[in-house]
């Protein structure tokens, strides 16, 4: 059965909006609809709390057991943004220097620091790659090293005592050898499993933020009810609706705290919030 509703305007000086916005919430029978888009910078940082304890859930796992030691909301989301803002930093790392393992793998293992000093001492070894059947035309003095082929690649080297030129795609000398690669990654694989293994920690800590994550939107509604309310002179107002049986309980209040108000029948174009009972 849907509920019958009616459409509340309620009127307050200016001074008291937060004092009627309050005891509203407690009568919890009233659908504020804003008069205005709410905008306000205690309105942004709480919508930002919001967020980051969410994001902060998204990353924290559920625990299995543990005791916390006290910490304030405020310093568990520092530590786990921390923990986030390091993780995506060695993912991006790792993601670069798998790519680079990817590309440089076919081109076997070497030491790109003795090819950087034959080039000090006048010998030229340039890698390259190039489709399967194509011929490649190589200088006289030239000394073509086949390293490796897939299913339409070719990759070899070309050793010269000097500058020559070949037309084929080149492969740029590489900053670290292949096994130094794969340390590395190893290297970073283990610092994320450290990273995550820290997030788990902050388990024991998921039911203090969901706690926390309920009051800070209870908050973020409240500060949108009053950044939403008209004001005028020294007279504040907002709009909303309540269930028709539960209009005279706001008459109550209202005549209690000295508030404005308004029951009407809502038009035929309003939007109207639907309650089911």
């Amino acid at each position: 059965m849907i509920v019958p509703m009616e459409k509340l305007t309620l009127l307050c000086l200016a001074a008291d909006r937060d004092a009627m916005l309050r005891k509203l919430r407690r009568l919890g029978v009233v659908h504020i609809t804003p008069v205005q888009p709410p905008a306000s910078p205690r309105l942004d940082a709480s919508r930002k709390r919001v967020d980051a304890i969410e994001r902060a859930l998204d990353l924290v796992p559920y625990s299995q057991g543990g005791e916390a030691n006290e910490k304030d909301v405020g310093t568990l989301l520092s530590e786990i943004d921390a923990l986030r803002q390091e993780r995506l930093r060695l993912q991006e790392d790792l993601s670069v220097l798998q790519r680079q393992l990817r590309l440089q793998r076919p081109y076997g293992s070497f030491d790109p620091d003795l090819v950087r000093q034959l080039a000090d001492e006048g010998v030229s070894v340039r890698l390259y790659q190039t489709a399967g059947k194509q011929e490649i035309e190589l200088p006289e003095d030239a000394l073509k090293v086949d390293l490796g082929t897939d299913r339409s690649t070719r990759y070899f080297a070309v050793i010269t005592g000097g500058e020559a030129e070949v037309v084929a795609a080149e492969f740029p000398l590489p900053e670290h050898a292949l096994q130094d690669l794969e340390a590395e990654i190893n290297q970073g694989r283990a610092r994320l499993v450290k990273n995550q293994t820290a997030l788990d920690l902050h388990g024991v800590y998921r039911d203090q933020l969901l706690q926390a994550l309920v009051e800070a939107r209870d908050e973020t509604r409240f500060l949108e009810a009053g950044a939403g309310m008209g004001a005028s002179s020294d007279v504040a107002y907002l709009q909303g609706f309540c269930p028709a049986e539960a209009v005279d309980k706001v008459r109550k209040a209202s005549q209690e705290n000295g508030w404005g108000i308004l029951a009407e029948k809502p038009g035929p174009d309003e939007e109207i919030p639907t309650l089911l009972r």
